[in-house]
């Protein structure tokens, strides 16, 4: 079975929570994990900066919804979808319906500019529980 959840993608690592289908995630989604997990990959004092900008890089989410498959996410997720499908567990495209047009999954300008100013202090710590993967 393909697993669904919600992620993020900075620097070519995806990170989040990925699930199958029955099982709950341990946060509430992309802000509540991001408040919470990325003091863990972003190595810098600024930490109250790099938390509020949350909308800052690209992030996305596939779930199972009405028995359909669904990949929403902004720009860069889309553009990256086999082989974020592939991470998920899925062998080919065919029961995944993409959304390429969501307003909700918008890159924030503000968020971008100031997350920008941090680039070199991201790092994944080794062995990080909510590395999906690197693309």
């Amino acid at each position: 079975m393909s697993s669904i959840g919600y992620f993020y993608l900075h620097k070519r690592s995806l990170l989040g929570e990925m699930h199958i289908p029955k099982d709950a995630p341990v946060y509430e989604g992309h802000y509540q994990f991001w408040v919470h997990e990325a003091p863990r990959f972003f190595l810098t004092e600024h930490m109250h900066d790099i938390i509020n900008t949350s909308y800052g890089c690209d992030r996305g989410r596939i779930t199972l919804f009405e028995g359909s498959y669904r990949l929403m996410g902004t720009a860069g997720v889309i553009r990256n979808t086999e082989k974020i499908l592939q991470l998920f567990g899925f062998s080919n495209l065919l029961p995944v319906l993409v959304i390429a047009d969501d307003r909700h999954y918008k890159i924030m300008p503000q968020d971008r500019r100031m997350l920008g100013q941090f680039t070199n202090c991201f790092k994944v710590p080794e062995g990080y529980t909510y590395l999906i993967g690197r693309l």
